[in-house]
């Protein structure tokens, strides 16, 4: 299978392009696109006691993070490559891995759940982007 790859500047330029058309709207289709990366990502993953590590090191290898710890009801992504370079930003901005996440946790969980990014390195300056699953 080929693989295409984005540097995170380009999904940063194609983020603040699809702003400027759609602004708020935006979020939601970067958001689903996220769901359809989270989809592929479960593909072939066994829903077993290393679930969760083998999705870790999924994200890891596919460069959305450089490490992350994901656990039943929280994912901690370290340096994402949706804010990289980025920093002062008035909300979170990781609405990719968001979908992502969703995806990921609906897959496991074999229901609907709700994430919320409630650390953005964007908004804090840290390292770490964290969500919080909720299954709804």
């Amino acid at each position: 299978m080929r693989v295409v790859k984005y540097t995170p500047t380009e999904i940063i330029k194609i983020k603040d392009m699809l702003a400027g058309i759609m602004s708020f709207a935006s979020q939601g289709l970067l958001e689903k696109e996220g769901e359809v990366i989270g989809e592929e990502i479960c593909k072939n993953v066994p829903k077993d006691d290393s679930f969760f590590n083998k999705i870790a090191e999924i994200i890891v290898e596919k460069g959305w993070a450089e490490s992350a710890e994901l656990s039943e009801n929280k994912a901690v992504l370290k340096n994402t490559a949706e804010t990289e370079g980025l920093s002062g930003s008035s909300e979170p901005v990781c609405h990719i891995l968001r979908g992502i996440l969703k995806k990921v946790y609906e897959e496991y969980h074999e229901g609907l759940v709700f994430v919320n990014e409630v650390q953005c390195r964007a908004v804090s300056g840290g390292e770490n982007c964290v969500f919080e699953i909720n299954v709804i």
